[in-house]
């Protein structure tokens, strides 16, 4: 049993190292060469990092996700293939994307508004409604009059006023507009795990151009979405966009911030930034120091416990392990329900160690000692230790406790009493016998 708790922490702590920095290999599939060529700035930049890009077209049939041992061949997908998605992309339909997610992969979907069905079949997968195809997110006060033209002057080329203020997906270090032009989304309610990236002004919406609007739009107001992310419990990562065109080259100017929130945005979902992971759990009585990280996996109820874990970041930039430096971190020591949950305090920041302390419950039974972190933007921490907490043994009750001191004066009052009416009933009756002669 201890062992099959230890493989078991183990295999949480380590289940990051199986993302992007371990296996760089990328699967770029798109509709045409041409649209691969128009975003070859895009992939430049992801091979001078070092991804190894596999590129291949619906048409080609030489290739598949899996090898024959049903391992994957690939971390990350990326998928430029709105139109041929679940149509001509054969062996990558819906249910592969998903059960790829499921497994851990990471997937960057970039659709535009000459999507197909299945397209719009995976994006609702995620949690996110695309507008019917051949509409545009249109605005007519945030809109480039520089690049409006370029797009058929229907004022859908569209300034992006709302990004992201998780500082992990989006680091803004240049202050640049974005121009957007493509499609609206809409993200389903109480859908937690996906999170708007980018979104449109209280002005803009979602419609087909040139159009007498006769209904209402899908979408409207900062509430159409352009851009949506998903991370999910697994550690896994999904980028969905309405565009294909705000990554293009054609719109990586020095004079637009698309090159840096595209580079960034994409660094993000392949696990560069915001992968977390737990080493060197360790815990024991206060005042019984141990040695080589381990851990005790018995305790007595209302032992006092120190419990101290390191927490590290992946540093996509330097390739390594970094300290992780936050002070929301917390500690649940449950039997069923939690009975105890501190904050965990940093007390090194050149290793990233949390420590906390308190004292077990007076109660017997299970417990498991439990972290589980999930903040946008970072990879979610679920792991866990099972410890058993037993009862006081026959010699390790107090002796004297200051709530029975009463009773202990009553048993020796009572012990003296005895003593003082034994002793005048022994002698007290001889001296009565005199006086009566």
């Amino acid at each position: 049993m201890r062992w099959l708790t230890l493989t078991l922490v183990l295999l949480c702590c380590i289940a990051v190292d199986s993302i992007s920095f371990i296996d760089p290999k990328v699967l770029v599939l798109v509709d045409d060469k041409q649209l691969y060529q128009s975003h070859s700035f895009l992939f430049s930049t992801l091979e001078e990092k070092g991804y190894q890009l596999t590129v291949k077209t619906a048409q080609d049939l030489n290739w598949s996700l899996t090898s024959e041992d049903g391992e994957y061949r690939f971390s990350h997908l990326f998928l430029l293939c709105p139109k041929t998605f679940g149509i001509m992309t054969t062996g990558l339909e819906r249910a592969d994307i998903l059960d790829f997610v499921e497994a851990g992969g990471n997937v960057i979907f970039f659709a535009n508004t000459g999507y197909e069905e299945p397209t719009s079949k995976l994006f609702e997968s995620f949690g996110c409604e695309l507008d019917e195809p051949q509409s545009l997110v249109l605005d007519h006060i945030y809109y480039s009059s520089d690049w409006d033209s370029h797009f058929g002057g229907k004022h859908s080329a569209v300034l992006a006023t709302g990004i992201t203020n998780s500082s992990v997906v989006y680091v803004d270090s240049e202050n640049k507009p974005i121009v957007y032009h493509g499609i609206g989304m809409g993200i389903f309610p109480k859908r937690e795990l996906i999170f708007p990236i980018l979104w449109g002004s209280s002005s803009s919406y979602s419609y087909f151009p040139n159009t007498r609007i006769t209904d209402l739009p899908i979408v409207s107001g900062e509430e159409t979405v352009m851009m949506a992310a998903l991370q999910s419990r697994n550690g896994a990562r999904v980028l969905l966009s309405g565009s294909t065109d705000i990554c293009a080259n054609s719109l990586q100017t020095t004079f637009l911030g698309n090159k840096h929130f595209c580079s960034q945005i994409v660094s993000w979902t392949l696990g560069e930034r915001g992968m977390l992971r737990t080493q060197n759990w360790r815990h024991h009585k206060v005042g019984q120091l141990l040695t080589n990280h381990s851990s005790y996996h018995m305790y007595r109820v209302e032992d006092e416990i120190e419990f101290l874990v390191d927490i590290e970041e992946w540093n996509g930039i330097e390739h390594r392990w970094k300290p992780f430096l936050g002070n929301d971190v917390q500690l649940e020591f449950i039997m069923l329900d939690p009975y105890i949950r501190k904050t965990l305090t940093c007390v090194d920041t050149t290793k990233g160690s949390y420590y906390t302390r308190f004292r077990i419950p007076d109660r017997i039974g299970v417990y498991k000692f439990s972290i589980e972190y999930y903040r946008r933007g970072y990879s979610p921490i679920q792991v866990s230790q099972v410890v058993s907490v037993r009862p006081f043994r026959h010699d390790e009750y107090e002796r004297f406790i200051l709530q029975a001191y009463p009773y202990y004066a009553a048993a020796f009052s009572m012990l003296f009493g005895v003593i003082i009416f034994g002793f005048v009933f022994l002698h007290g009756k001889g001296m009565l016998s005199i006086k009566h002669k």
